[in-house]
């Protein structure tokens, strides 16, 4: 903005100075007379078309002083939405990262319960069960459940199965996640 008005200046400055030189020529002109007549106008044409020329040379500073105020405006304006867009970045990652807390935290819980869960049917006694397969257990008492098998003792010996060959009710039951969310899906 200052080299702006510098230039604004400058143009102003050196036409009023060219006129003051004008306004001496003129006087010098009045004072000899008529002895100079002809080189008087001709000299006269040259300053008044010197004077057409700065002008044009004043009017094209001034448009360019125009330009570049409306350029730092516009700079202006690009950096103040630039800060604005610089804020509501900080203030999504900072809410992507509560998120992201809060989305471990609940994990975390998760986890717990499907574990606290699993764990509380480990003694629990079924009178029997009959896989997808057709395999067939009978006098069951439940060891453990992991994440994708069944351990129980029976009335012939010991058995791991996988979940997914459990019946349906039952794969809910010991909290089979993909078992679960098909059939929610299905719903």
């Amino acid at each position: 903005m200052g080299f702006a008005r510098i230039l604004m200046l400058f143009a102003l400055g050196f036409t009023s100075c060219f006129k003051v030189e004008t306004g001496d020529s003129e006087n010098q002109d009045s004072k000899s007379g008529h002895e100079n007549g002809s080189s008087t106008k001709s000299e006269y044409k040259r300053i008044r078309d010197e004077v057409v020329s700065l002008k044009k040379v004043k009017r094209s500073l001034e448009e360019q002083i125009e330009k570049i105020e409306g350029d730092e405006e516009e700079h202006g304006g690009l950096a103040a939405k630039e800060i604005k867009v610089a804020e509501e970045l900080d203030q999504v990652r900072a809410y992507r990262d509560a998120v992201d807390s809060h989305e471990a935290s609940l994990d975390q819980s998760l986890e717990q319960w499907r574990d606290a869960t699993r764990s509380s049917f480990a003694g629990v006694r079924l009178p029997g069960i009959e896989t997808i397969k057709g395999d067939q257990y009978t006098d069951i008492v439940i060891g453990r459940v992991d994440g994708d098998t069944l351990t129980f003792e029976h009335s012939a010996g010991e058995a791991t199965i996988p979940i997914l060959e459990l019946p349906l009710g039952l794969r809910k039951n010991v909290i089979h996640e993909p078992t679960v969310l098909a059939d929610r899906a299905a719903n």
